[in-house]
């Protein structure tokens, strides 16, 4: 399981590379919103589920037997994943979707100046 989200992530990336290459204008003027939202909604899903894990463990660990929380402990990462981790792949994700809507404007550009020219 741990290969397949960035597998479908890289996948994803691939596909939105391609659209703002071969449909700039389409990418530009149509998914770019969409996609900056929903990364955005995901973003703040994984925040909310991220802070309900860490009050939820907060408040039960006076429930948790003293010998048994350094394991508890030790399941956060894998209920709430890295927080470093998330902070620098959605950074890089917005980034790169900054990058792909100047690529398709610039790409679309081109095509209208070439369509004038030829």
């Amino acid at each position: 399981m741990d290969a397949v989200i960035p597998a479908l992530g890289l996948a994803a990336l691939t596909g939105l590379s391609y659209l703002a290459v071969r449909h700039p204008k389409l990418y530009k003027d149509n998914l770019f919103d969409k996609i900056y939202l929903g990364g955005l909604g995901v973003f703040i899903v994984v925040g909310i589920w991220t802070i309900g894990v860490v009050t939820t463990f907060a408040a039960v660990t006076p429930f948790i037997a003293e010998d048994k929380r350094s394991i508890a402990r030790e399941s956060l990462p894998l209920l709430a994943g890295s927080p470093g981790w998330w902070l620098v792949g959605t950074v890089g994700f917005f980034a790169y979707l900054m990058f792909l809507v100047w690529l398709a404007g610039h790409l679309a550009r081109e095509q209208e100046e070439q369509s004038k020219r030829g």
